[in-house]
């Protein structure tokens, strides 16, 4: 082991000749000695742990004659004269070798002073060439500014602009070099020159361009249009003050015109705010044929003269409006909105800015930034926005049909589309608008009102009782048109809204559109429910519900309407959340409203299913008054099954087809039907009385029958018939198998009016079919549903008891722990008296 702890080896050869040289079997000698295999053949097992003791003995006695023997031999080489000779040669050959190292440092030394001495001339001829080079460079770049200065000064005077243009561009640019000298008279001298040539040319050229464009077409008099062109490039050179002045001079000149054409108040107002768009296409019209051959494409000259418009038109619009607000209708904003909206798109279309225009880049970037700063970048396109423009004032509600209710929930789905262009015009002029926007909201409260509480109630229209009865699977209730109507009312108030504001104005917006949707509810399905198919009558009562096939096809036009209305509020939240500026995007919340629809399409499945259940109901009673002790033998379905199952196949059919496409309420609708009505047939049946064991095996086949007509129900003529889903056929299932029970229970064999059978042979089979489920009022209604009397039913009540341990006072305490436990919800279901409330609770679940 070495003293740093890693295990010290020797080479295998090495090994090999240690052990021939010293042959040994001890395991301690081997190389590859492994100490946890040597101690397990010590102690292969416990028993051989008692000689532990007498192993470490050994072992510490083996360990201290090793160190005795070592010691020997170190001692007896020291003693001998070998050692003493080996240590003086050490000793020797170390101080040789420091005399070598020594030796190798000096030559070390005096190479590098060598080297040093032959490279330091190297350094100094490199420096003295690093110092030509500059001097040489600054002596041409000094040459070439005083040539340049010169040869500027002679195209100044002999007007060669486009010449001056570029050398003045090469002469500053070499001027730059000299920054570091001015402190040398001739070069400051010289930089003051370039400055005085650059002054003069470009007042030179602004003098010449102020002569020239005196009105939008330029003078070419004294300058031909090429040359005016050739003096608009002097300004590249100059600085971005003097190009923002001439450019700004040049755009006055074209807009001068633009103030007095409408200083009118006639002109100047809203109603004619498409004139004032038309003099800008105009004026850019003559533009093109003067203009734009003259100025530089990176000056942007279109795009600029653009945007002065917008802000002068802004400006004089925000005028009249301040002094004319009285004069402001809908009908006016809504003319201004439209036409402003038009013009934007053109602009976005027709003008955009130069890539090579630097100056003009840098102000949209700073623009861009402090909108997205302040949370107020608009996020219209122009493809919505026009189809919100052509939109406007064209909404006719008469003419929409269930196609285009598709359509515009297809809209409000669209995915989300980055822009591909951007849009430097978008609400450039509209943003005037913002402040008078009440006016709008105001208007569009009032139309939505006006809508729904006469239009689209007036314009409610169903099937006719002909077209109700027909038989065309293809006939389905359509979503009422007024609920298309009223999204693609919103869907333009949005867009129209957006052009202008996406900020409070628009969340105001938001708030009319959920207080409308909850009219619409309220006034246009809630109320157009045929009597009594209310939620409230349905809740309160089990009335007969009796519905024409006109009826049923306006509750499930209703039913589809509201499904629609939920599907697309959704969509319409999205919408309005994209389209808002913080913090009003996290303020949309339509799920209240969506949840009120939802509502409604639960009402109106549970009026189809109550009124099946008014059909399928008499048959019942018809079943209770017969006679059934008078039976005979089983013959065929019983009337009162027959007469279930047309009621089954007159309204079936019909919800489906009128459910259309929403197969999952046409499922909810029989589902929840069988989950009423199967309770109902079970409580009929233990209401019958004289069930002999031949009226039972009767019932028992009626049931099989009512059965099969009930499974069947979902696919009742159908064109192509479906499987019925897992969960309605275990529903049926389970419902009637305890009908079965019952029924093979009152064909027991065991009759307790016979001598044959004894009570508890009876009690036994009664157990045997029910288990303890049942209980004596279970046992005692089988026994009155067979006819016994009172006098025959006390011993076998008596037998009952006394097989099941339970009696008349056990009934009554678990009766009264149940109505203690359903206080707080953990024991069963209270024994209520009140007939009313039971019927509330049992109507409540139907809804969960």
């Amino acid at each position: 082991m070495e003293e740093d702890g890693t295990e010290f080896q020797l080479e295998p050869e090495v090994e090999a000749v240690i052990q021939e040289l010293f042959p040994c079997d001890d395991p301690l000698d081997d190389p590859d000695f492994d100490p946890i295999q040597y101690i397990n053949t010590l102690f292969p097992n416990e028993q051989a742990l008692s000689s532990l003791d007498e192993t470490m003995l050994r072992l510490r006695k083996k360990v201290r004659v090793l160190d005795h023997e070592i010691q020997s031999s170190i001692r007896g080489q020291i003693a001998g004269g070998d050692g003493q000779q080996s240590l003086g040669e050490a000793q020797e050959g170390m101080h040789e070798l420091m005399e070598r190292i020594k030796d190798i440092k000096v030559k070390a030394e005096t190479s590098e002073r060598m080297v040093q001495e032959i490279t330091q001339d190297i350094k100094s001829l490199d420096n003295a060439k690093q110092n030509l080079t500059a001097s040489i460079l600054t002596l041409n770049h000094l040459h070439m500014m005083y040539d340049g200065v010169e040869r500027l000064t002679e195209l100044t005077e002999q007007r060669c602009y486009r010449d001056a243009a570029n050398l003045l561009a090469a002469v500053l640019n070499v001027q730059q070099h000299f920054a570091d000298y001015t402190h040398i008279p001739q070069v400051r001298e010289l930089m003051l020159r370039v400055d005085g040539i650059s002054k003069q040319l470009a007042s030179q050229v602004t003098h010449e361009l102020k002569l020239a464009f005196r009105t939008p077409e330029p003078d070419t008099t004294d300058l031909s249009a090429t040359q005016i062109s050739e003096a608009c490039l002097v300004f590249s050179a100059l600085s971005q003050e003097k190009r923002t002045a001439i450019r700004t001079f040049l755009i006055g000149v074209h807009l001068k015109s633009y103030t007095k054409s409408f200083a009118d108040e006639d002109n100047a107002w809203l109603d004619k705010v498409d004139r004032r768009y038309a003099w800008f296409r105009r004026m850019m019209t003559g533009y093109k044929n003067h203009g734009a051959v003259i100025f530089p494409q990176n000056w942007s000259m279109a795009f600029r003269l653009a945007q002065q418009f917008c802000e002068m038109t802004v400006e004089q619009l925000n005028t009249q409006l301040q002094r004319r607000r009285t004069e402001l209708d809908v009908k006016l904003l809504l003319h201004g909105i439209q036409k402003t909206a038009q013009f934007e798109q053109w602009l976005n279309a027709t003008f955009k800015p130069s890539k090579d225009d630097n100056d003009l880049q840098q102000e949209l970037a700073a623009q861009a930034a402090a909108q997205v700063q302040a949370g107020k970048l608009h996020k219209l396109d122009s493809a919505e926005a026009e189809a919100g423009a052509a939109d406007a004032g064209e909404h006719d509600a008469d003419d929409f049909a269930q196609s285009e209710a598709d359509v515009v929930r297809a809209k409000y789905a669209q995915p989300k589309t980055k822009q591909s262009n951007p849009t430097y015009f978008t609400n450039a002029v509209g943003k005037v608008f913002e402040k008078y926007m009440s006016v709008y909201l105001d208007a569009q409260d009032a139309q939505l009102t006006s809508m729904i509480t006469k239009d689209f109630k007036a314009g409610l229209v169903f099937l006719d009782q002909d077209t109700a009865d027909e038989e065309d699977d293809t006939v389905g209730a359509k979503v009422l048109a007024s609920a298309g109507d009223m999204f693609v009312f919103f869907r333009n108030c949005m867009l129209q809204c957006a052009s202008i504001t996406t900020g409070e104005k628009m969340h105001a917006l938001y708030l009319i559109f959920k207080k409308h949707i909850q009219q619409y509810a309220d006034i246009i399905l809630k109320a157009t429910l045929p009597k009594g198919s209310g939620l409230p009558s349905l809740l309160l009562k089990e009335g007969e519900l009796k519905l024409t096939a006109e009826e049923m096809y306006a509750v499930c036009s209703i039913l589809n309407t509201a499904d629609y209305c939920h599907d697309t509020i959704g969509q319409l939240a999205e919408k309005l959340q994209d389209r808002l500026d913080a913090p009003y995007n996290a303020q949309v919340d339509l799920t209240p409203e969506q949840d009120m629809f939802y509502e409604i399409t639960s009402t109106c499945t549970q009026a189809l299913v109550r009124a099946l259940e008014t059909l399928c109901e008499p048959p019942l009673n018809v079943m209770i008054k017969t006679k059934w002790e008078a039976t005979e033998e089983v013959g065929d379905t019983s009337l009162f099954v027959s007469t279930i199952g047309k009621s089954i196949t007159s309204v079936v059919p019909r919800v489906r087809r009128y459910c259309g496409g929403n197969r999952k309420f046409f499922t909810s609708f029989c589902l929840k039907f069988v989950s009423s009505y199967v309770p109902k047939v079970l409580t009929a049946i233990k209401k019958c009385r004289g069930v002999t064991p031949v009226a039972a095996e009767q019932l028992l086949l009626d049931m099989q029958s009512l059965k099969k007509a009930l499974l069947d129900m979902p696919s009742t003529k159908a064109l192509v018939p479906r499987k019925a889903p897992a969960t309605y056929t275990k529903t049926v299932t389970r419902g009637l198998q305890k009908i079965e029970v019952i029924l093979k229970m009152l064909q027991n064999p065991h009759d307790p009016r016979t001598s044959q059978a004894t009570p508890e042979m009876f009690v036994r089979d009664f157990l045997e079919m029910f288990g303890g489920e049942e209980g004596v009022a279970g046992f005692q209604n089988v026994l009155e549903m067979k006819g016994l009397k009172k006098s025959e039913i006390q011993p076998l009540t008596a037998a009952f008891t006394k097989a099941t341990g339970s009696g008349v006072d056990g009934e009554a305490a678990s009766a009264e722990s149940a109505q203690q436990g359903a206080g707080d919800g953990s024991g069963a279901k209270p024994s209520l008296t009140s007939r009313n409330f039971i019927k509330l609770e049992s109507l409540l679940k139907r809804f969960k």
